[in-house]
């Protein structure tokens, strides 16, 4: 979600000057309780304030007009039946916001969401393709045609002004996370596209087949293809066994590392440095720096002044040197699910042409959010930094473009097949066997 790099001391300096704790009442963890008028007001005027002082990324939602959404989901907080209604409200306005980084959440909305789906799926053109499933009659390959009857591109677009997500490609996977169950009835009945229908109710049913984020490593082609896969980076410990496998493998010829599906975490620089031969690049970014008196005179209208309504501090790309321990060819595959501290990773690879990226565009968002706690269960973050790639151009909401783009069909998930890993050992057998690049 966030990465390790630090920004510059003057920016994180007016990040902390404009943060205030909640007061002490509203920290205590309990039971979700509804709130009365004063308590929606108050933290609704929380959300606004986070939003206004600490928002970066305007420049993606060009043609919103703050005050009227607001203005619309205050209405709608405070006239909603039950704490439920609010928080949705707060939801839809913050994810409004079209960043992956900024997002409502209260645990109240999953108290009694349901159990996990226990199948996962991934979008592929217009299709939704389950990937693995613990749900009897769902199987790896099943194409969803439907949820209870109505067809799953309309349930989605119902459903997607809740999403906080800098990227339609990003919404169509965050519909499925496990912290957006709410937005989904209990249970419910999937109507595939081979007519059959399978229901989701109760828990799923033990199995190895539901993913979890590990780091992994082996010979692909003994001696000479070795792979590594690193399925998040949100715990130290994860690179620690990144960097362990790459001493293992430090002599292999050639060597893949696999980050699709890796949701972020803190940015693995050291892992980075260690897979470089040359000198890289950072991110170009920019923070929101509000000048009080300067912003008075945008605000009002004075000519000359329009610059100060939402100004931001911006500083260029760093360049940053190796600490070279791998030194052959290098393949990377990502996905729409890379994402965050992910896109930290992968993009100097792609900048200064170190490594070969194979798969789709990744997700298009980074950090650092701000992050404020509500009380009871609420939180919000606010991302507060935006990112560019070294030469200035937009990275938020693009993503990071694969050098060669490869994706699964149905019938490949269903046959257990990885075209992607395919590709990429074939592009490095090519290079050594001295027929090709890669």
């Amino acid at each position: 979600m966030t990465h390790g790099r630090t920004i510059p001391a003057l920016a994180l300096a007016l990040a902390a000057l404009s943060r205030h704790p909640a007061p002490a009442a509203q920290q205590a963890p309990g039971d979700a309780t509804e709130l009365d008028a004063a308590e929606r007001a108050w933290v609704a005027s929380r959300v606004y304030r986070a939003v206004e002082l600490h928002f970066g990324h305007w420049d993606d939602v060009p043609d919103l007009d703050l005050d009227a959404a607001w203005r619309e989901a205050l209405r709608e907080a405070m006239e909603a039946p039950d704490r439920r209604g609010f928080s949705l409200a707060m939801q839809r306005f913050v994810a409004g916001l079209g960043n992956s980084h900024t997002a409502y959440s209260d645990r109240a909305l999953l108290d009694d969401a349901g159990p996990a789906h226990g199948y996962g799926i991934r979008p592929i053109g217009d299709d939704w393709v389950v990937t693995w499933s613990r749900r009897a009659g769902l199987r790896p390959g099943d194409a969803i045609a439907n949820v209870d009857g109505e067809p799953i591109g309309t349930f989605f677009r119902r459903k997607r002004v809740y999403l906080n997500a800098s990227t339609e490609r990003y919404a169509r996977r965050r519909i499925y996370f496990r912290n957006q169950r709410h937005l989904w009835p209990r249970a419910y009945t999937l109507g595939l596209a081979d007519g059959r229908s399978v229901r989701i109710e109760g828990e799923p049913a033990p199995s190895e087949a539901e993913p979890r984020p590990t780091v992994e490593g082996r010979w692909l082609d003994p001696g000479r293809i070795a792979y590594i896969r690193a399925g998040s980076w949100d715990r130290g410990e994860y690179v620690e066994r990144a960097m362990e496998f790459l001493a293992e493998y430090r002599d292999a010829p050639a060597l893949i590392v696999d980050v699709r599906g890796n949701g972020g975490g803190t940015t693995p620089v050291a892992f980075m440095a260690a897979l470089m031969d040359r000198p890289w690049r950072w991110y170009a970014e920019a923070s929101p720096m509000r000048i009080a008196v300067f912003g008075d005179k945008a605000d009002r209208g004075q000519p000359g002044w329009s610059d100060f309504r939402r100004p931001t501090m911006a500083w260029p790309a760093s360049v940053e040197k190796p600490d070279s321990v791998y030194l052959g060819r290098l393949v990377i595959l990502v996905d729409a699910g890379c994402h965050s501290a992910c896109e930290d990773f992968a993009m100097p690879f792609r900048d200064n042409g170190r490594a070969l990226l194979v798969g789709e565009e990744t997700a298009g968002s980074s950090g650092q959010p701000y992050f404020e706690d509500l009380g009871d269960g609420m939180r919000l973050m606010v991302g507060m930094k935006r990112e560019f790639f070294p030469d200035g151009s937009p990275f938020e909401g693009v993503g990071i473009a694969p050098d060669l783009r490869v994706l699964p069909t149905a019938a490949d998930i269903r046959e257990d097949r990885d075209p992607e890993l395919a590709a990429a050992v074939s592009r490095l057998r090519e290079g050594l066997d001295g027929s090709g690049g890669g």
